[in-house]
């Protein structure tokens, strides 16, 4: 896959993955298209890209805000970290992420589609 390629993209099908597409898709990704190219029996599938992350993050209100609530949890505290968890749900994080106004589609199922 070429980099620029990988720049533009959210989802890249396992078929089109090879070791040197790590630093776009991951190891499990990388890996597993690679390993599907050697001829083992890995499903269909697909690996979400750097840049979806990236995009992701974007996306997500107060990306910063959560990553100090996090650390400031207590490890111990659970019912905290429910809390924290159900407050970011509030908040619709992914469904910011994932629908964007005006998509009739969410984006993980156009992404799906191809």
């Amino acid at each position: 896959m070429a980099a620029a390629a990988a720049r533009r993209t959210y989802a890249v099908p396992l078929d089109e993955l090879r070791a040197t597409d790590l630093p776009f898709v991951g190891g499990k990704g990388a890996n597993l298209g690679e390993l599907r190219h050697a001829g083992f029996a890995v499903p269909d599938g697909f690996s979400v890209t750097t840049n979806a992350f990236v995009s992701f993050l974007g996306a997500a209100p107060d990306w910063n805000g959560l990553l100090a609530a996090l650390d400031a949890l207590d490890v111990e505290d659970v019912a905290a970290a429910r809390e924290l968890g159900a407050a970011r749900r509030d908040q619709g994080v992914l469904d910011l992420a994932l629908h964007r106004p005006g998509d009739r589609l969410p984006r993980a199922q156009r992404l799906r589609a191809g």
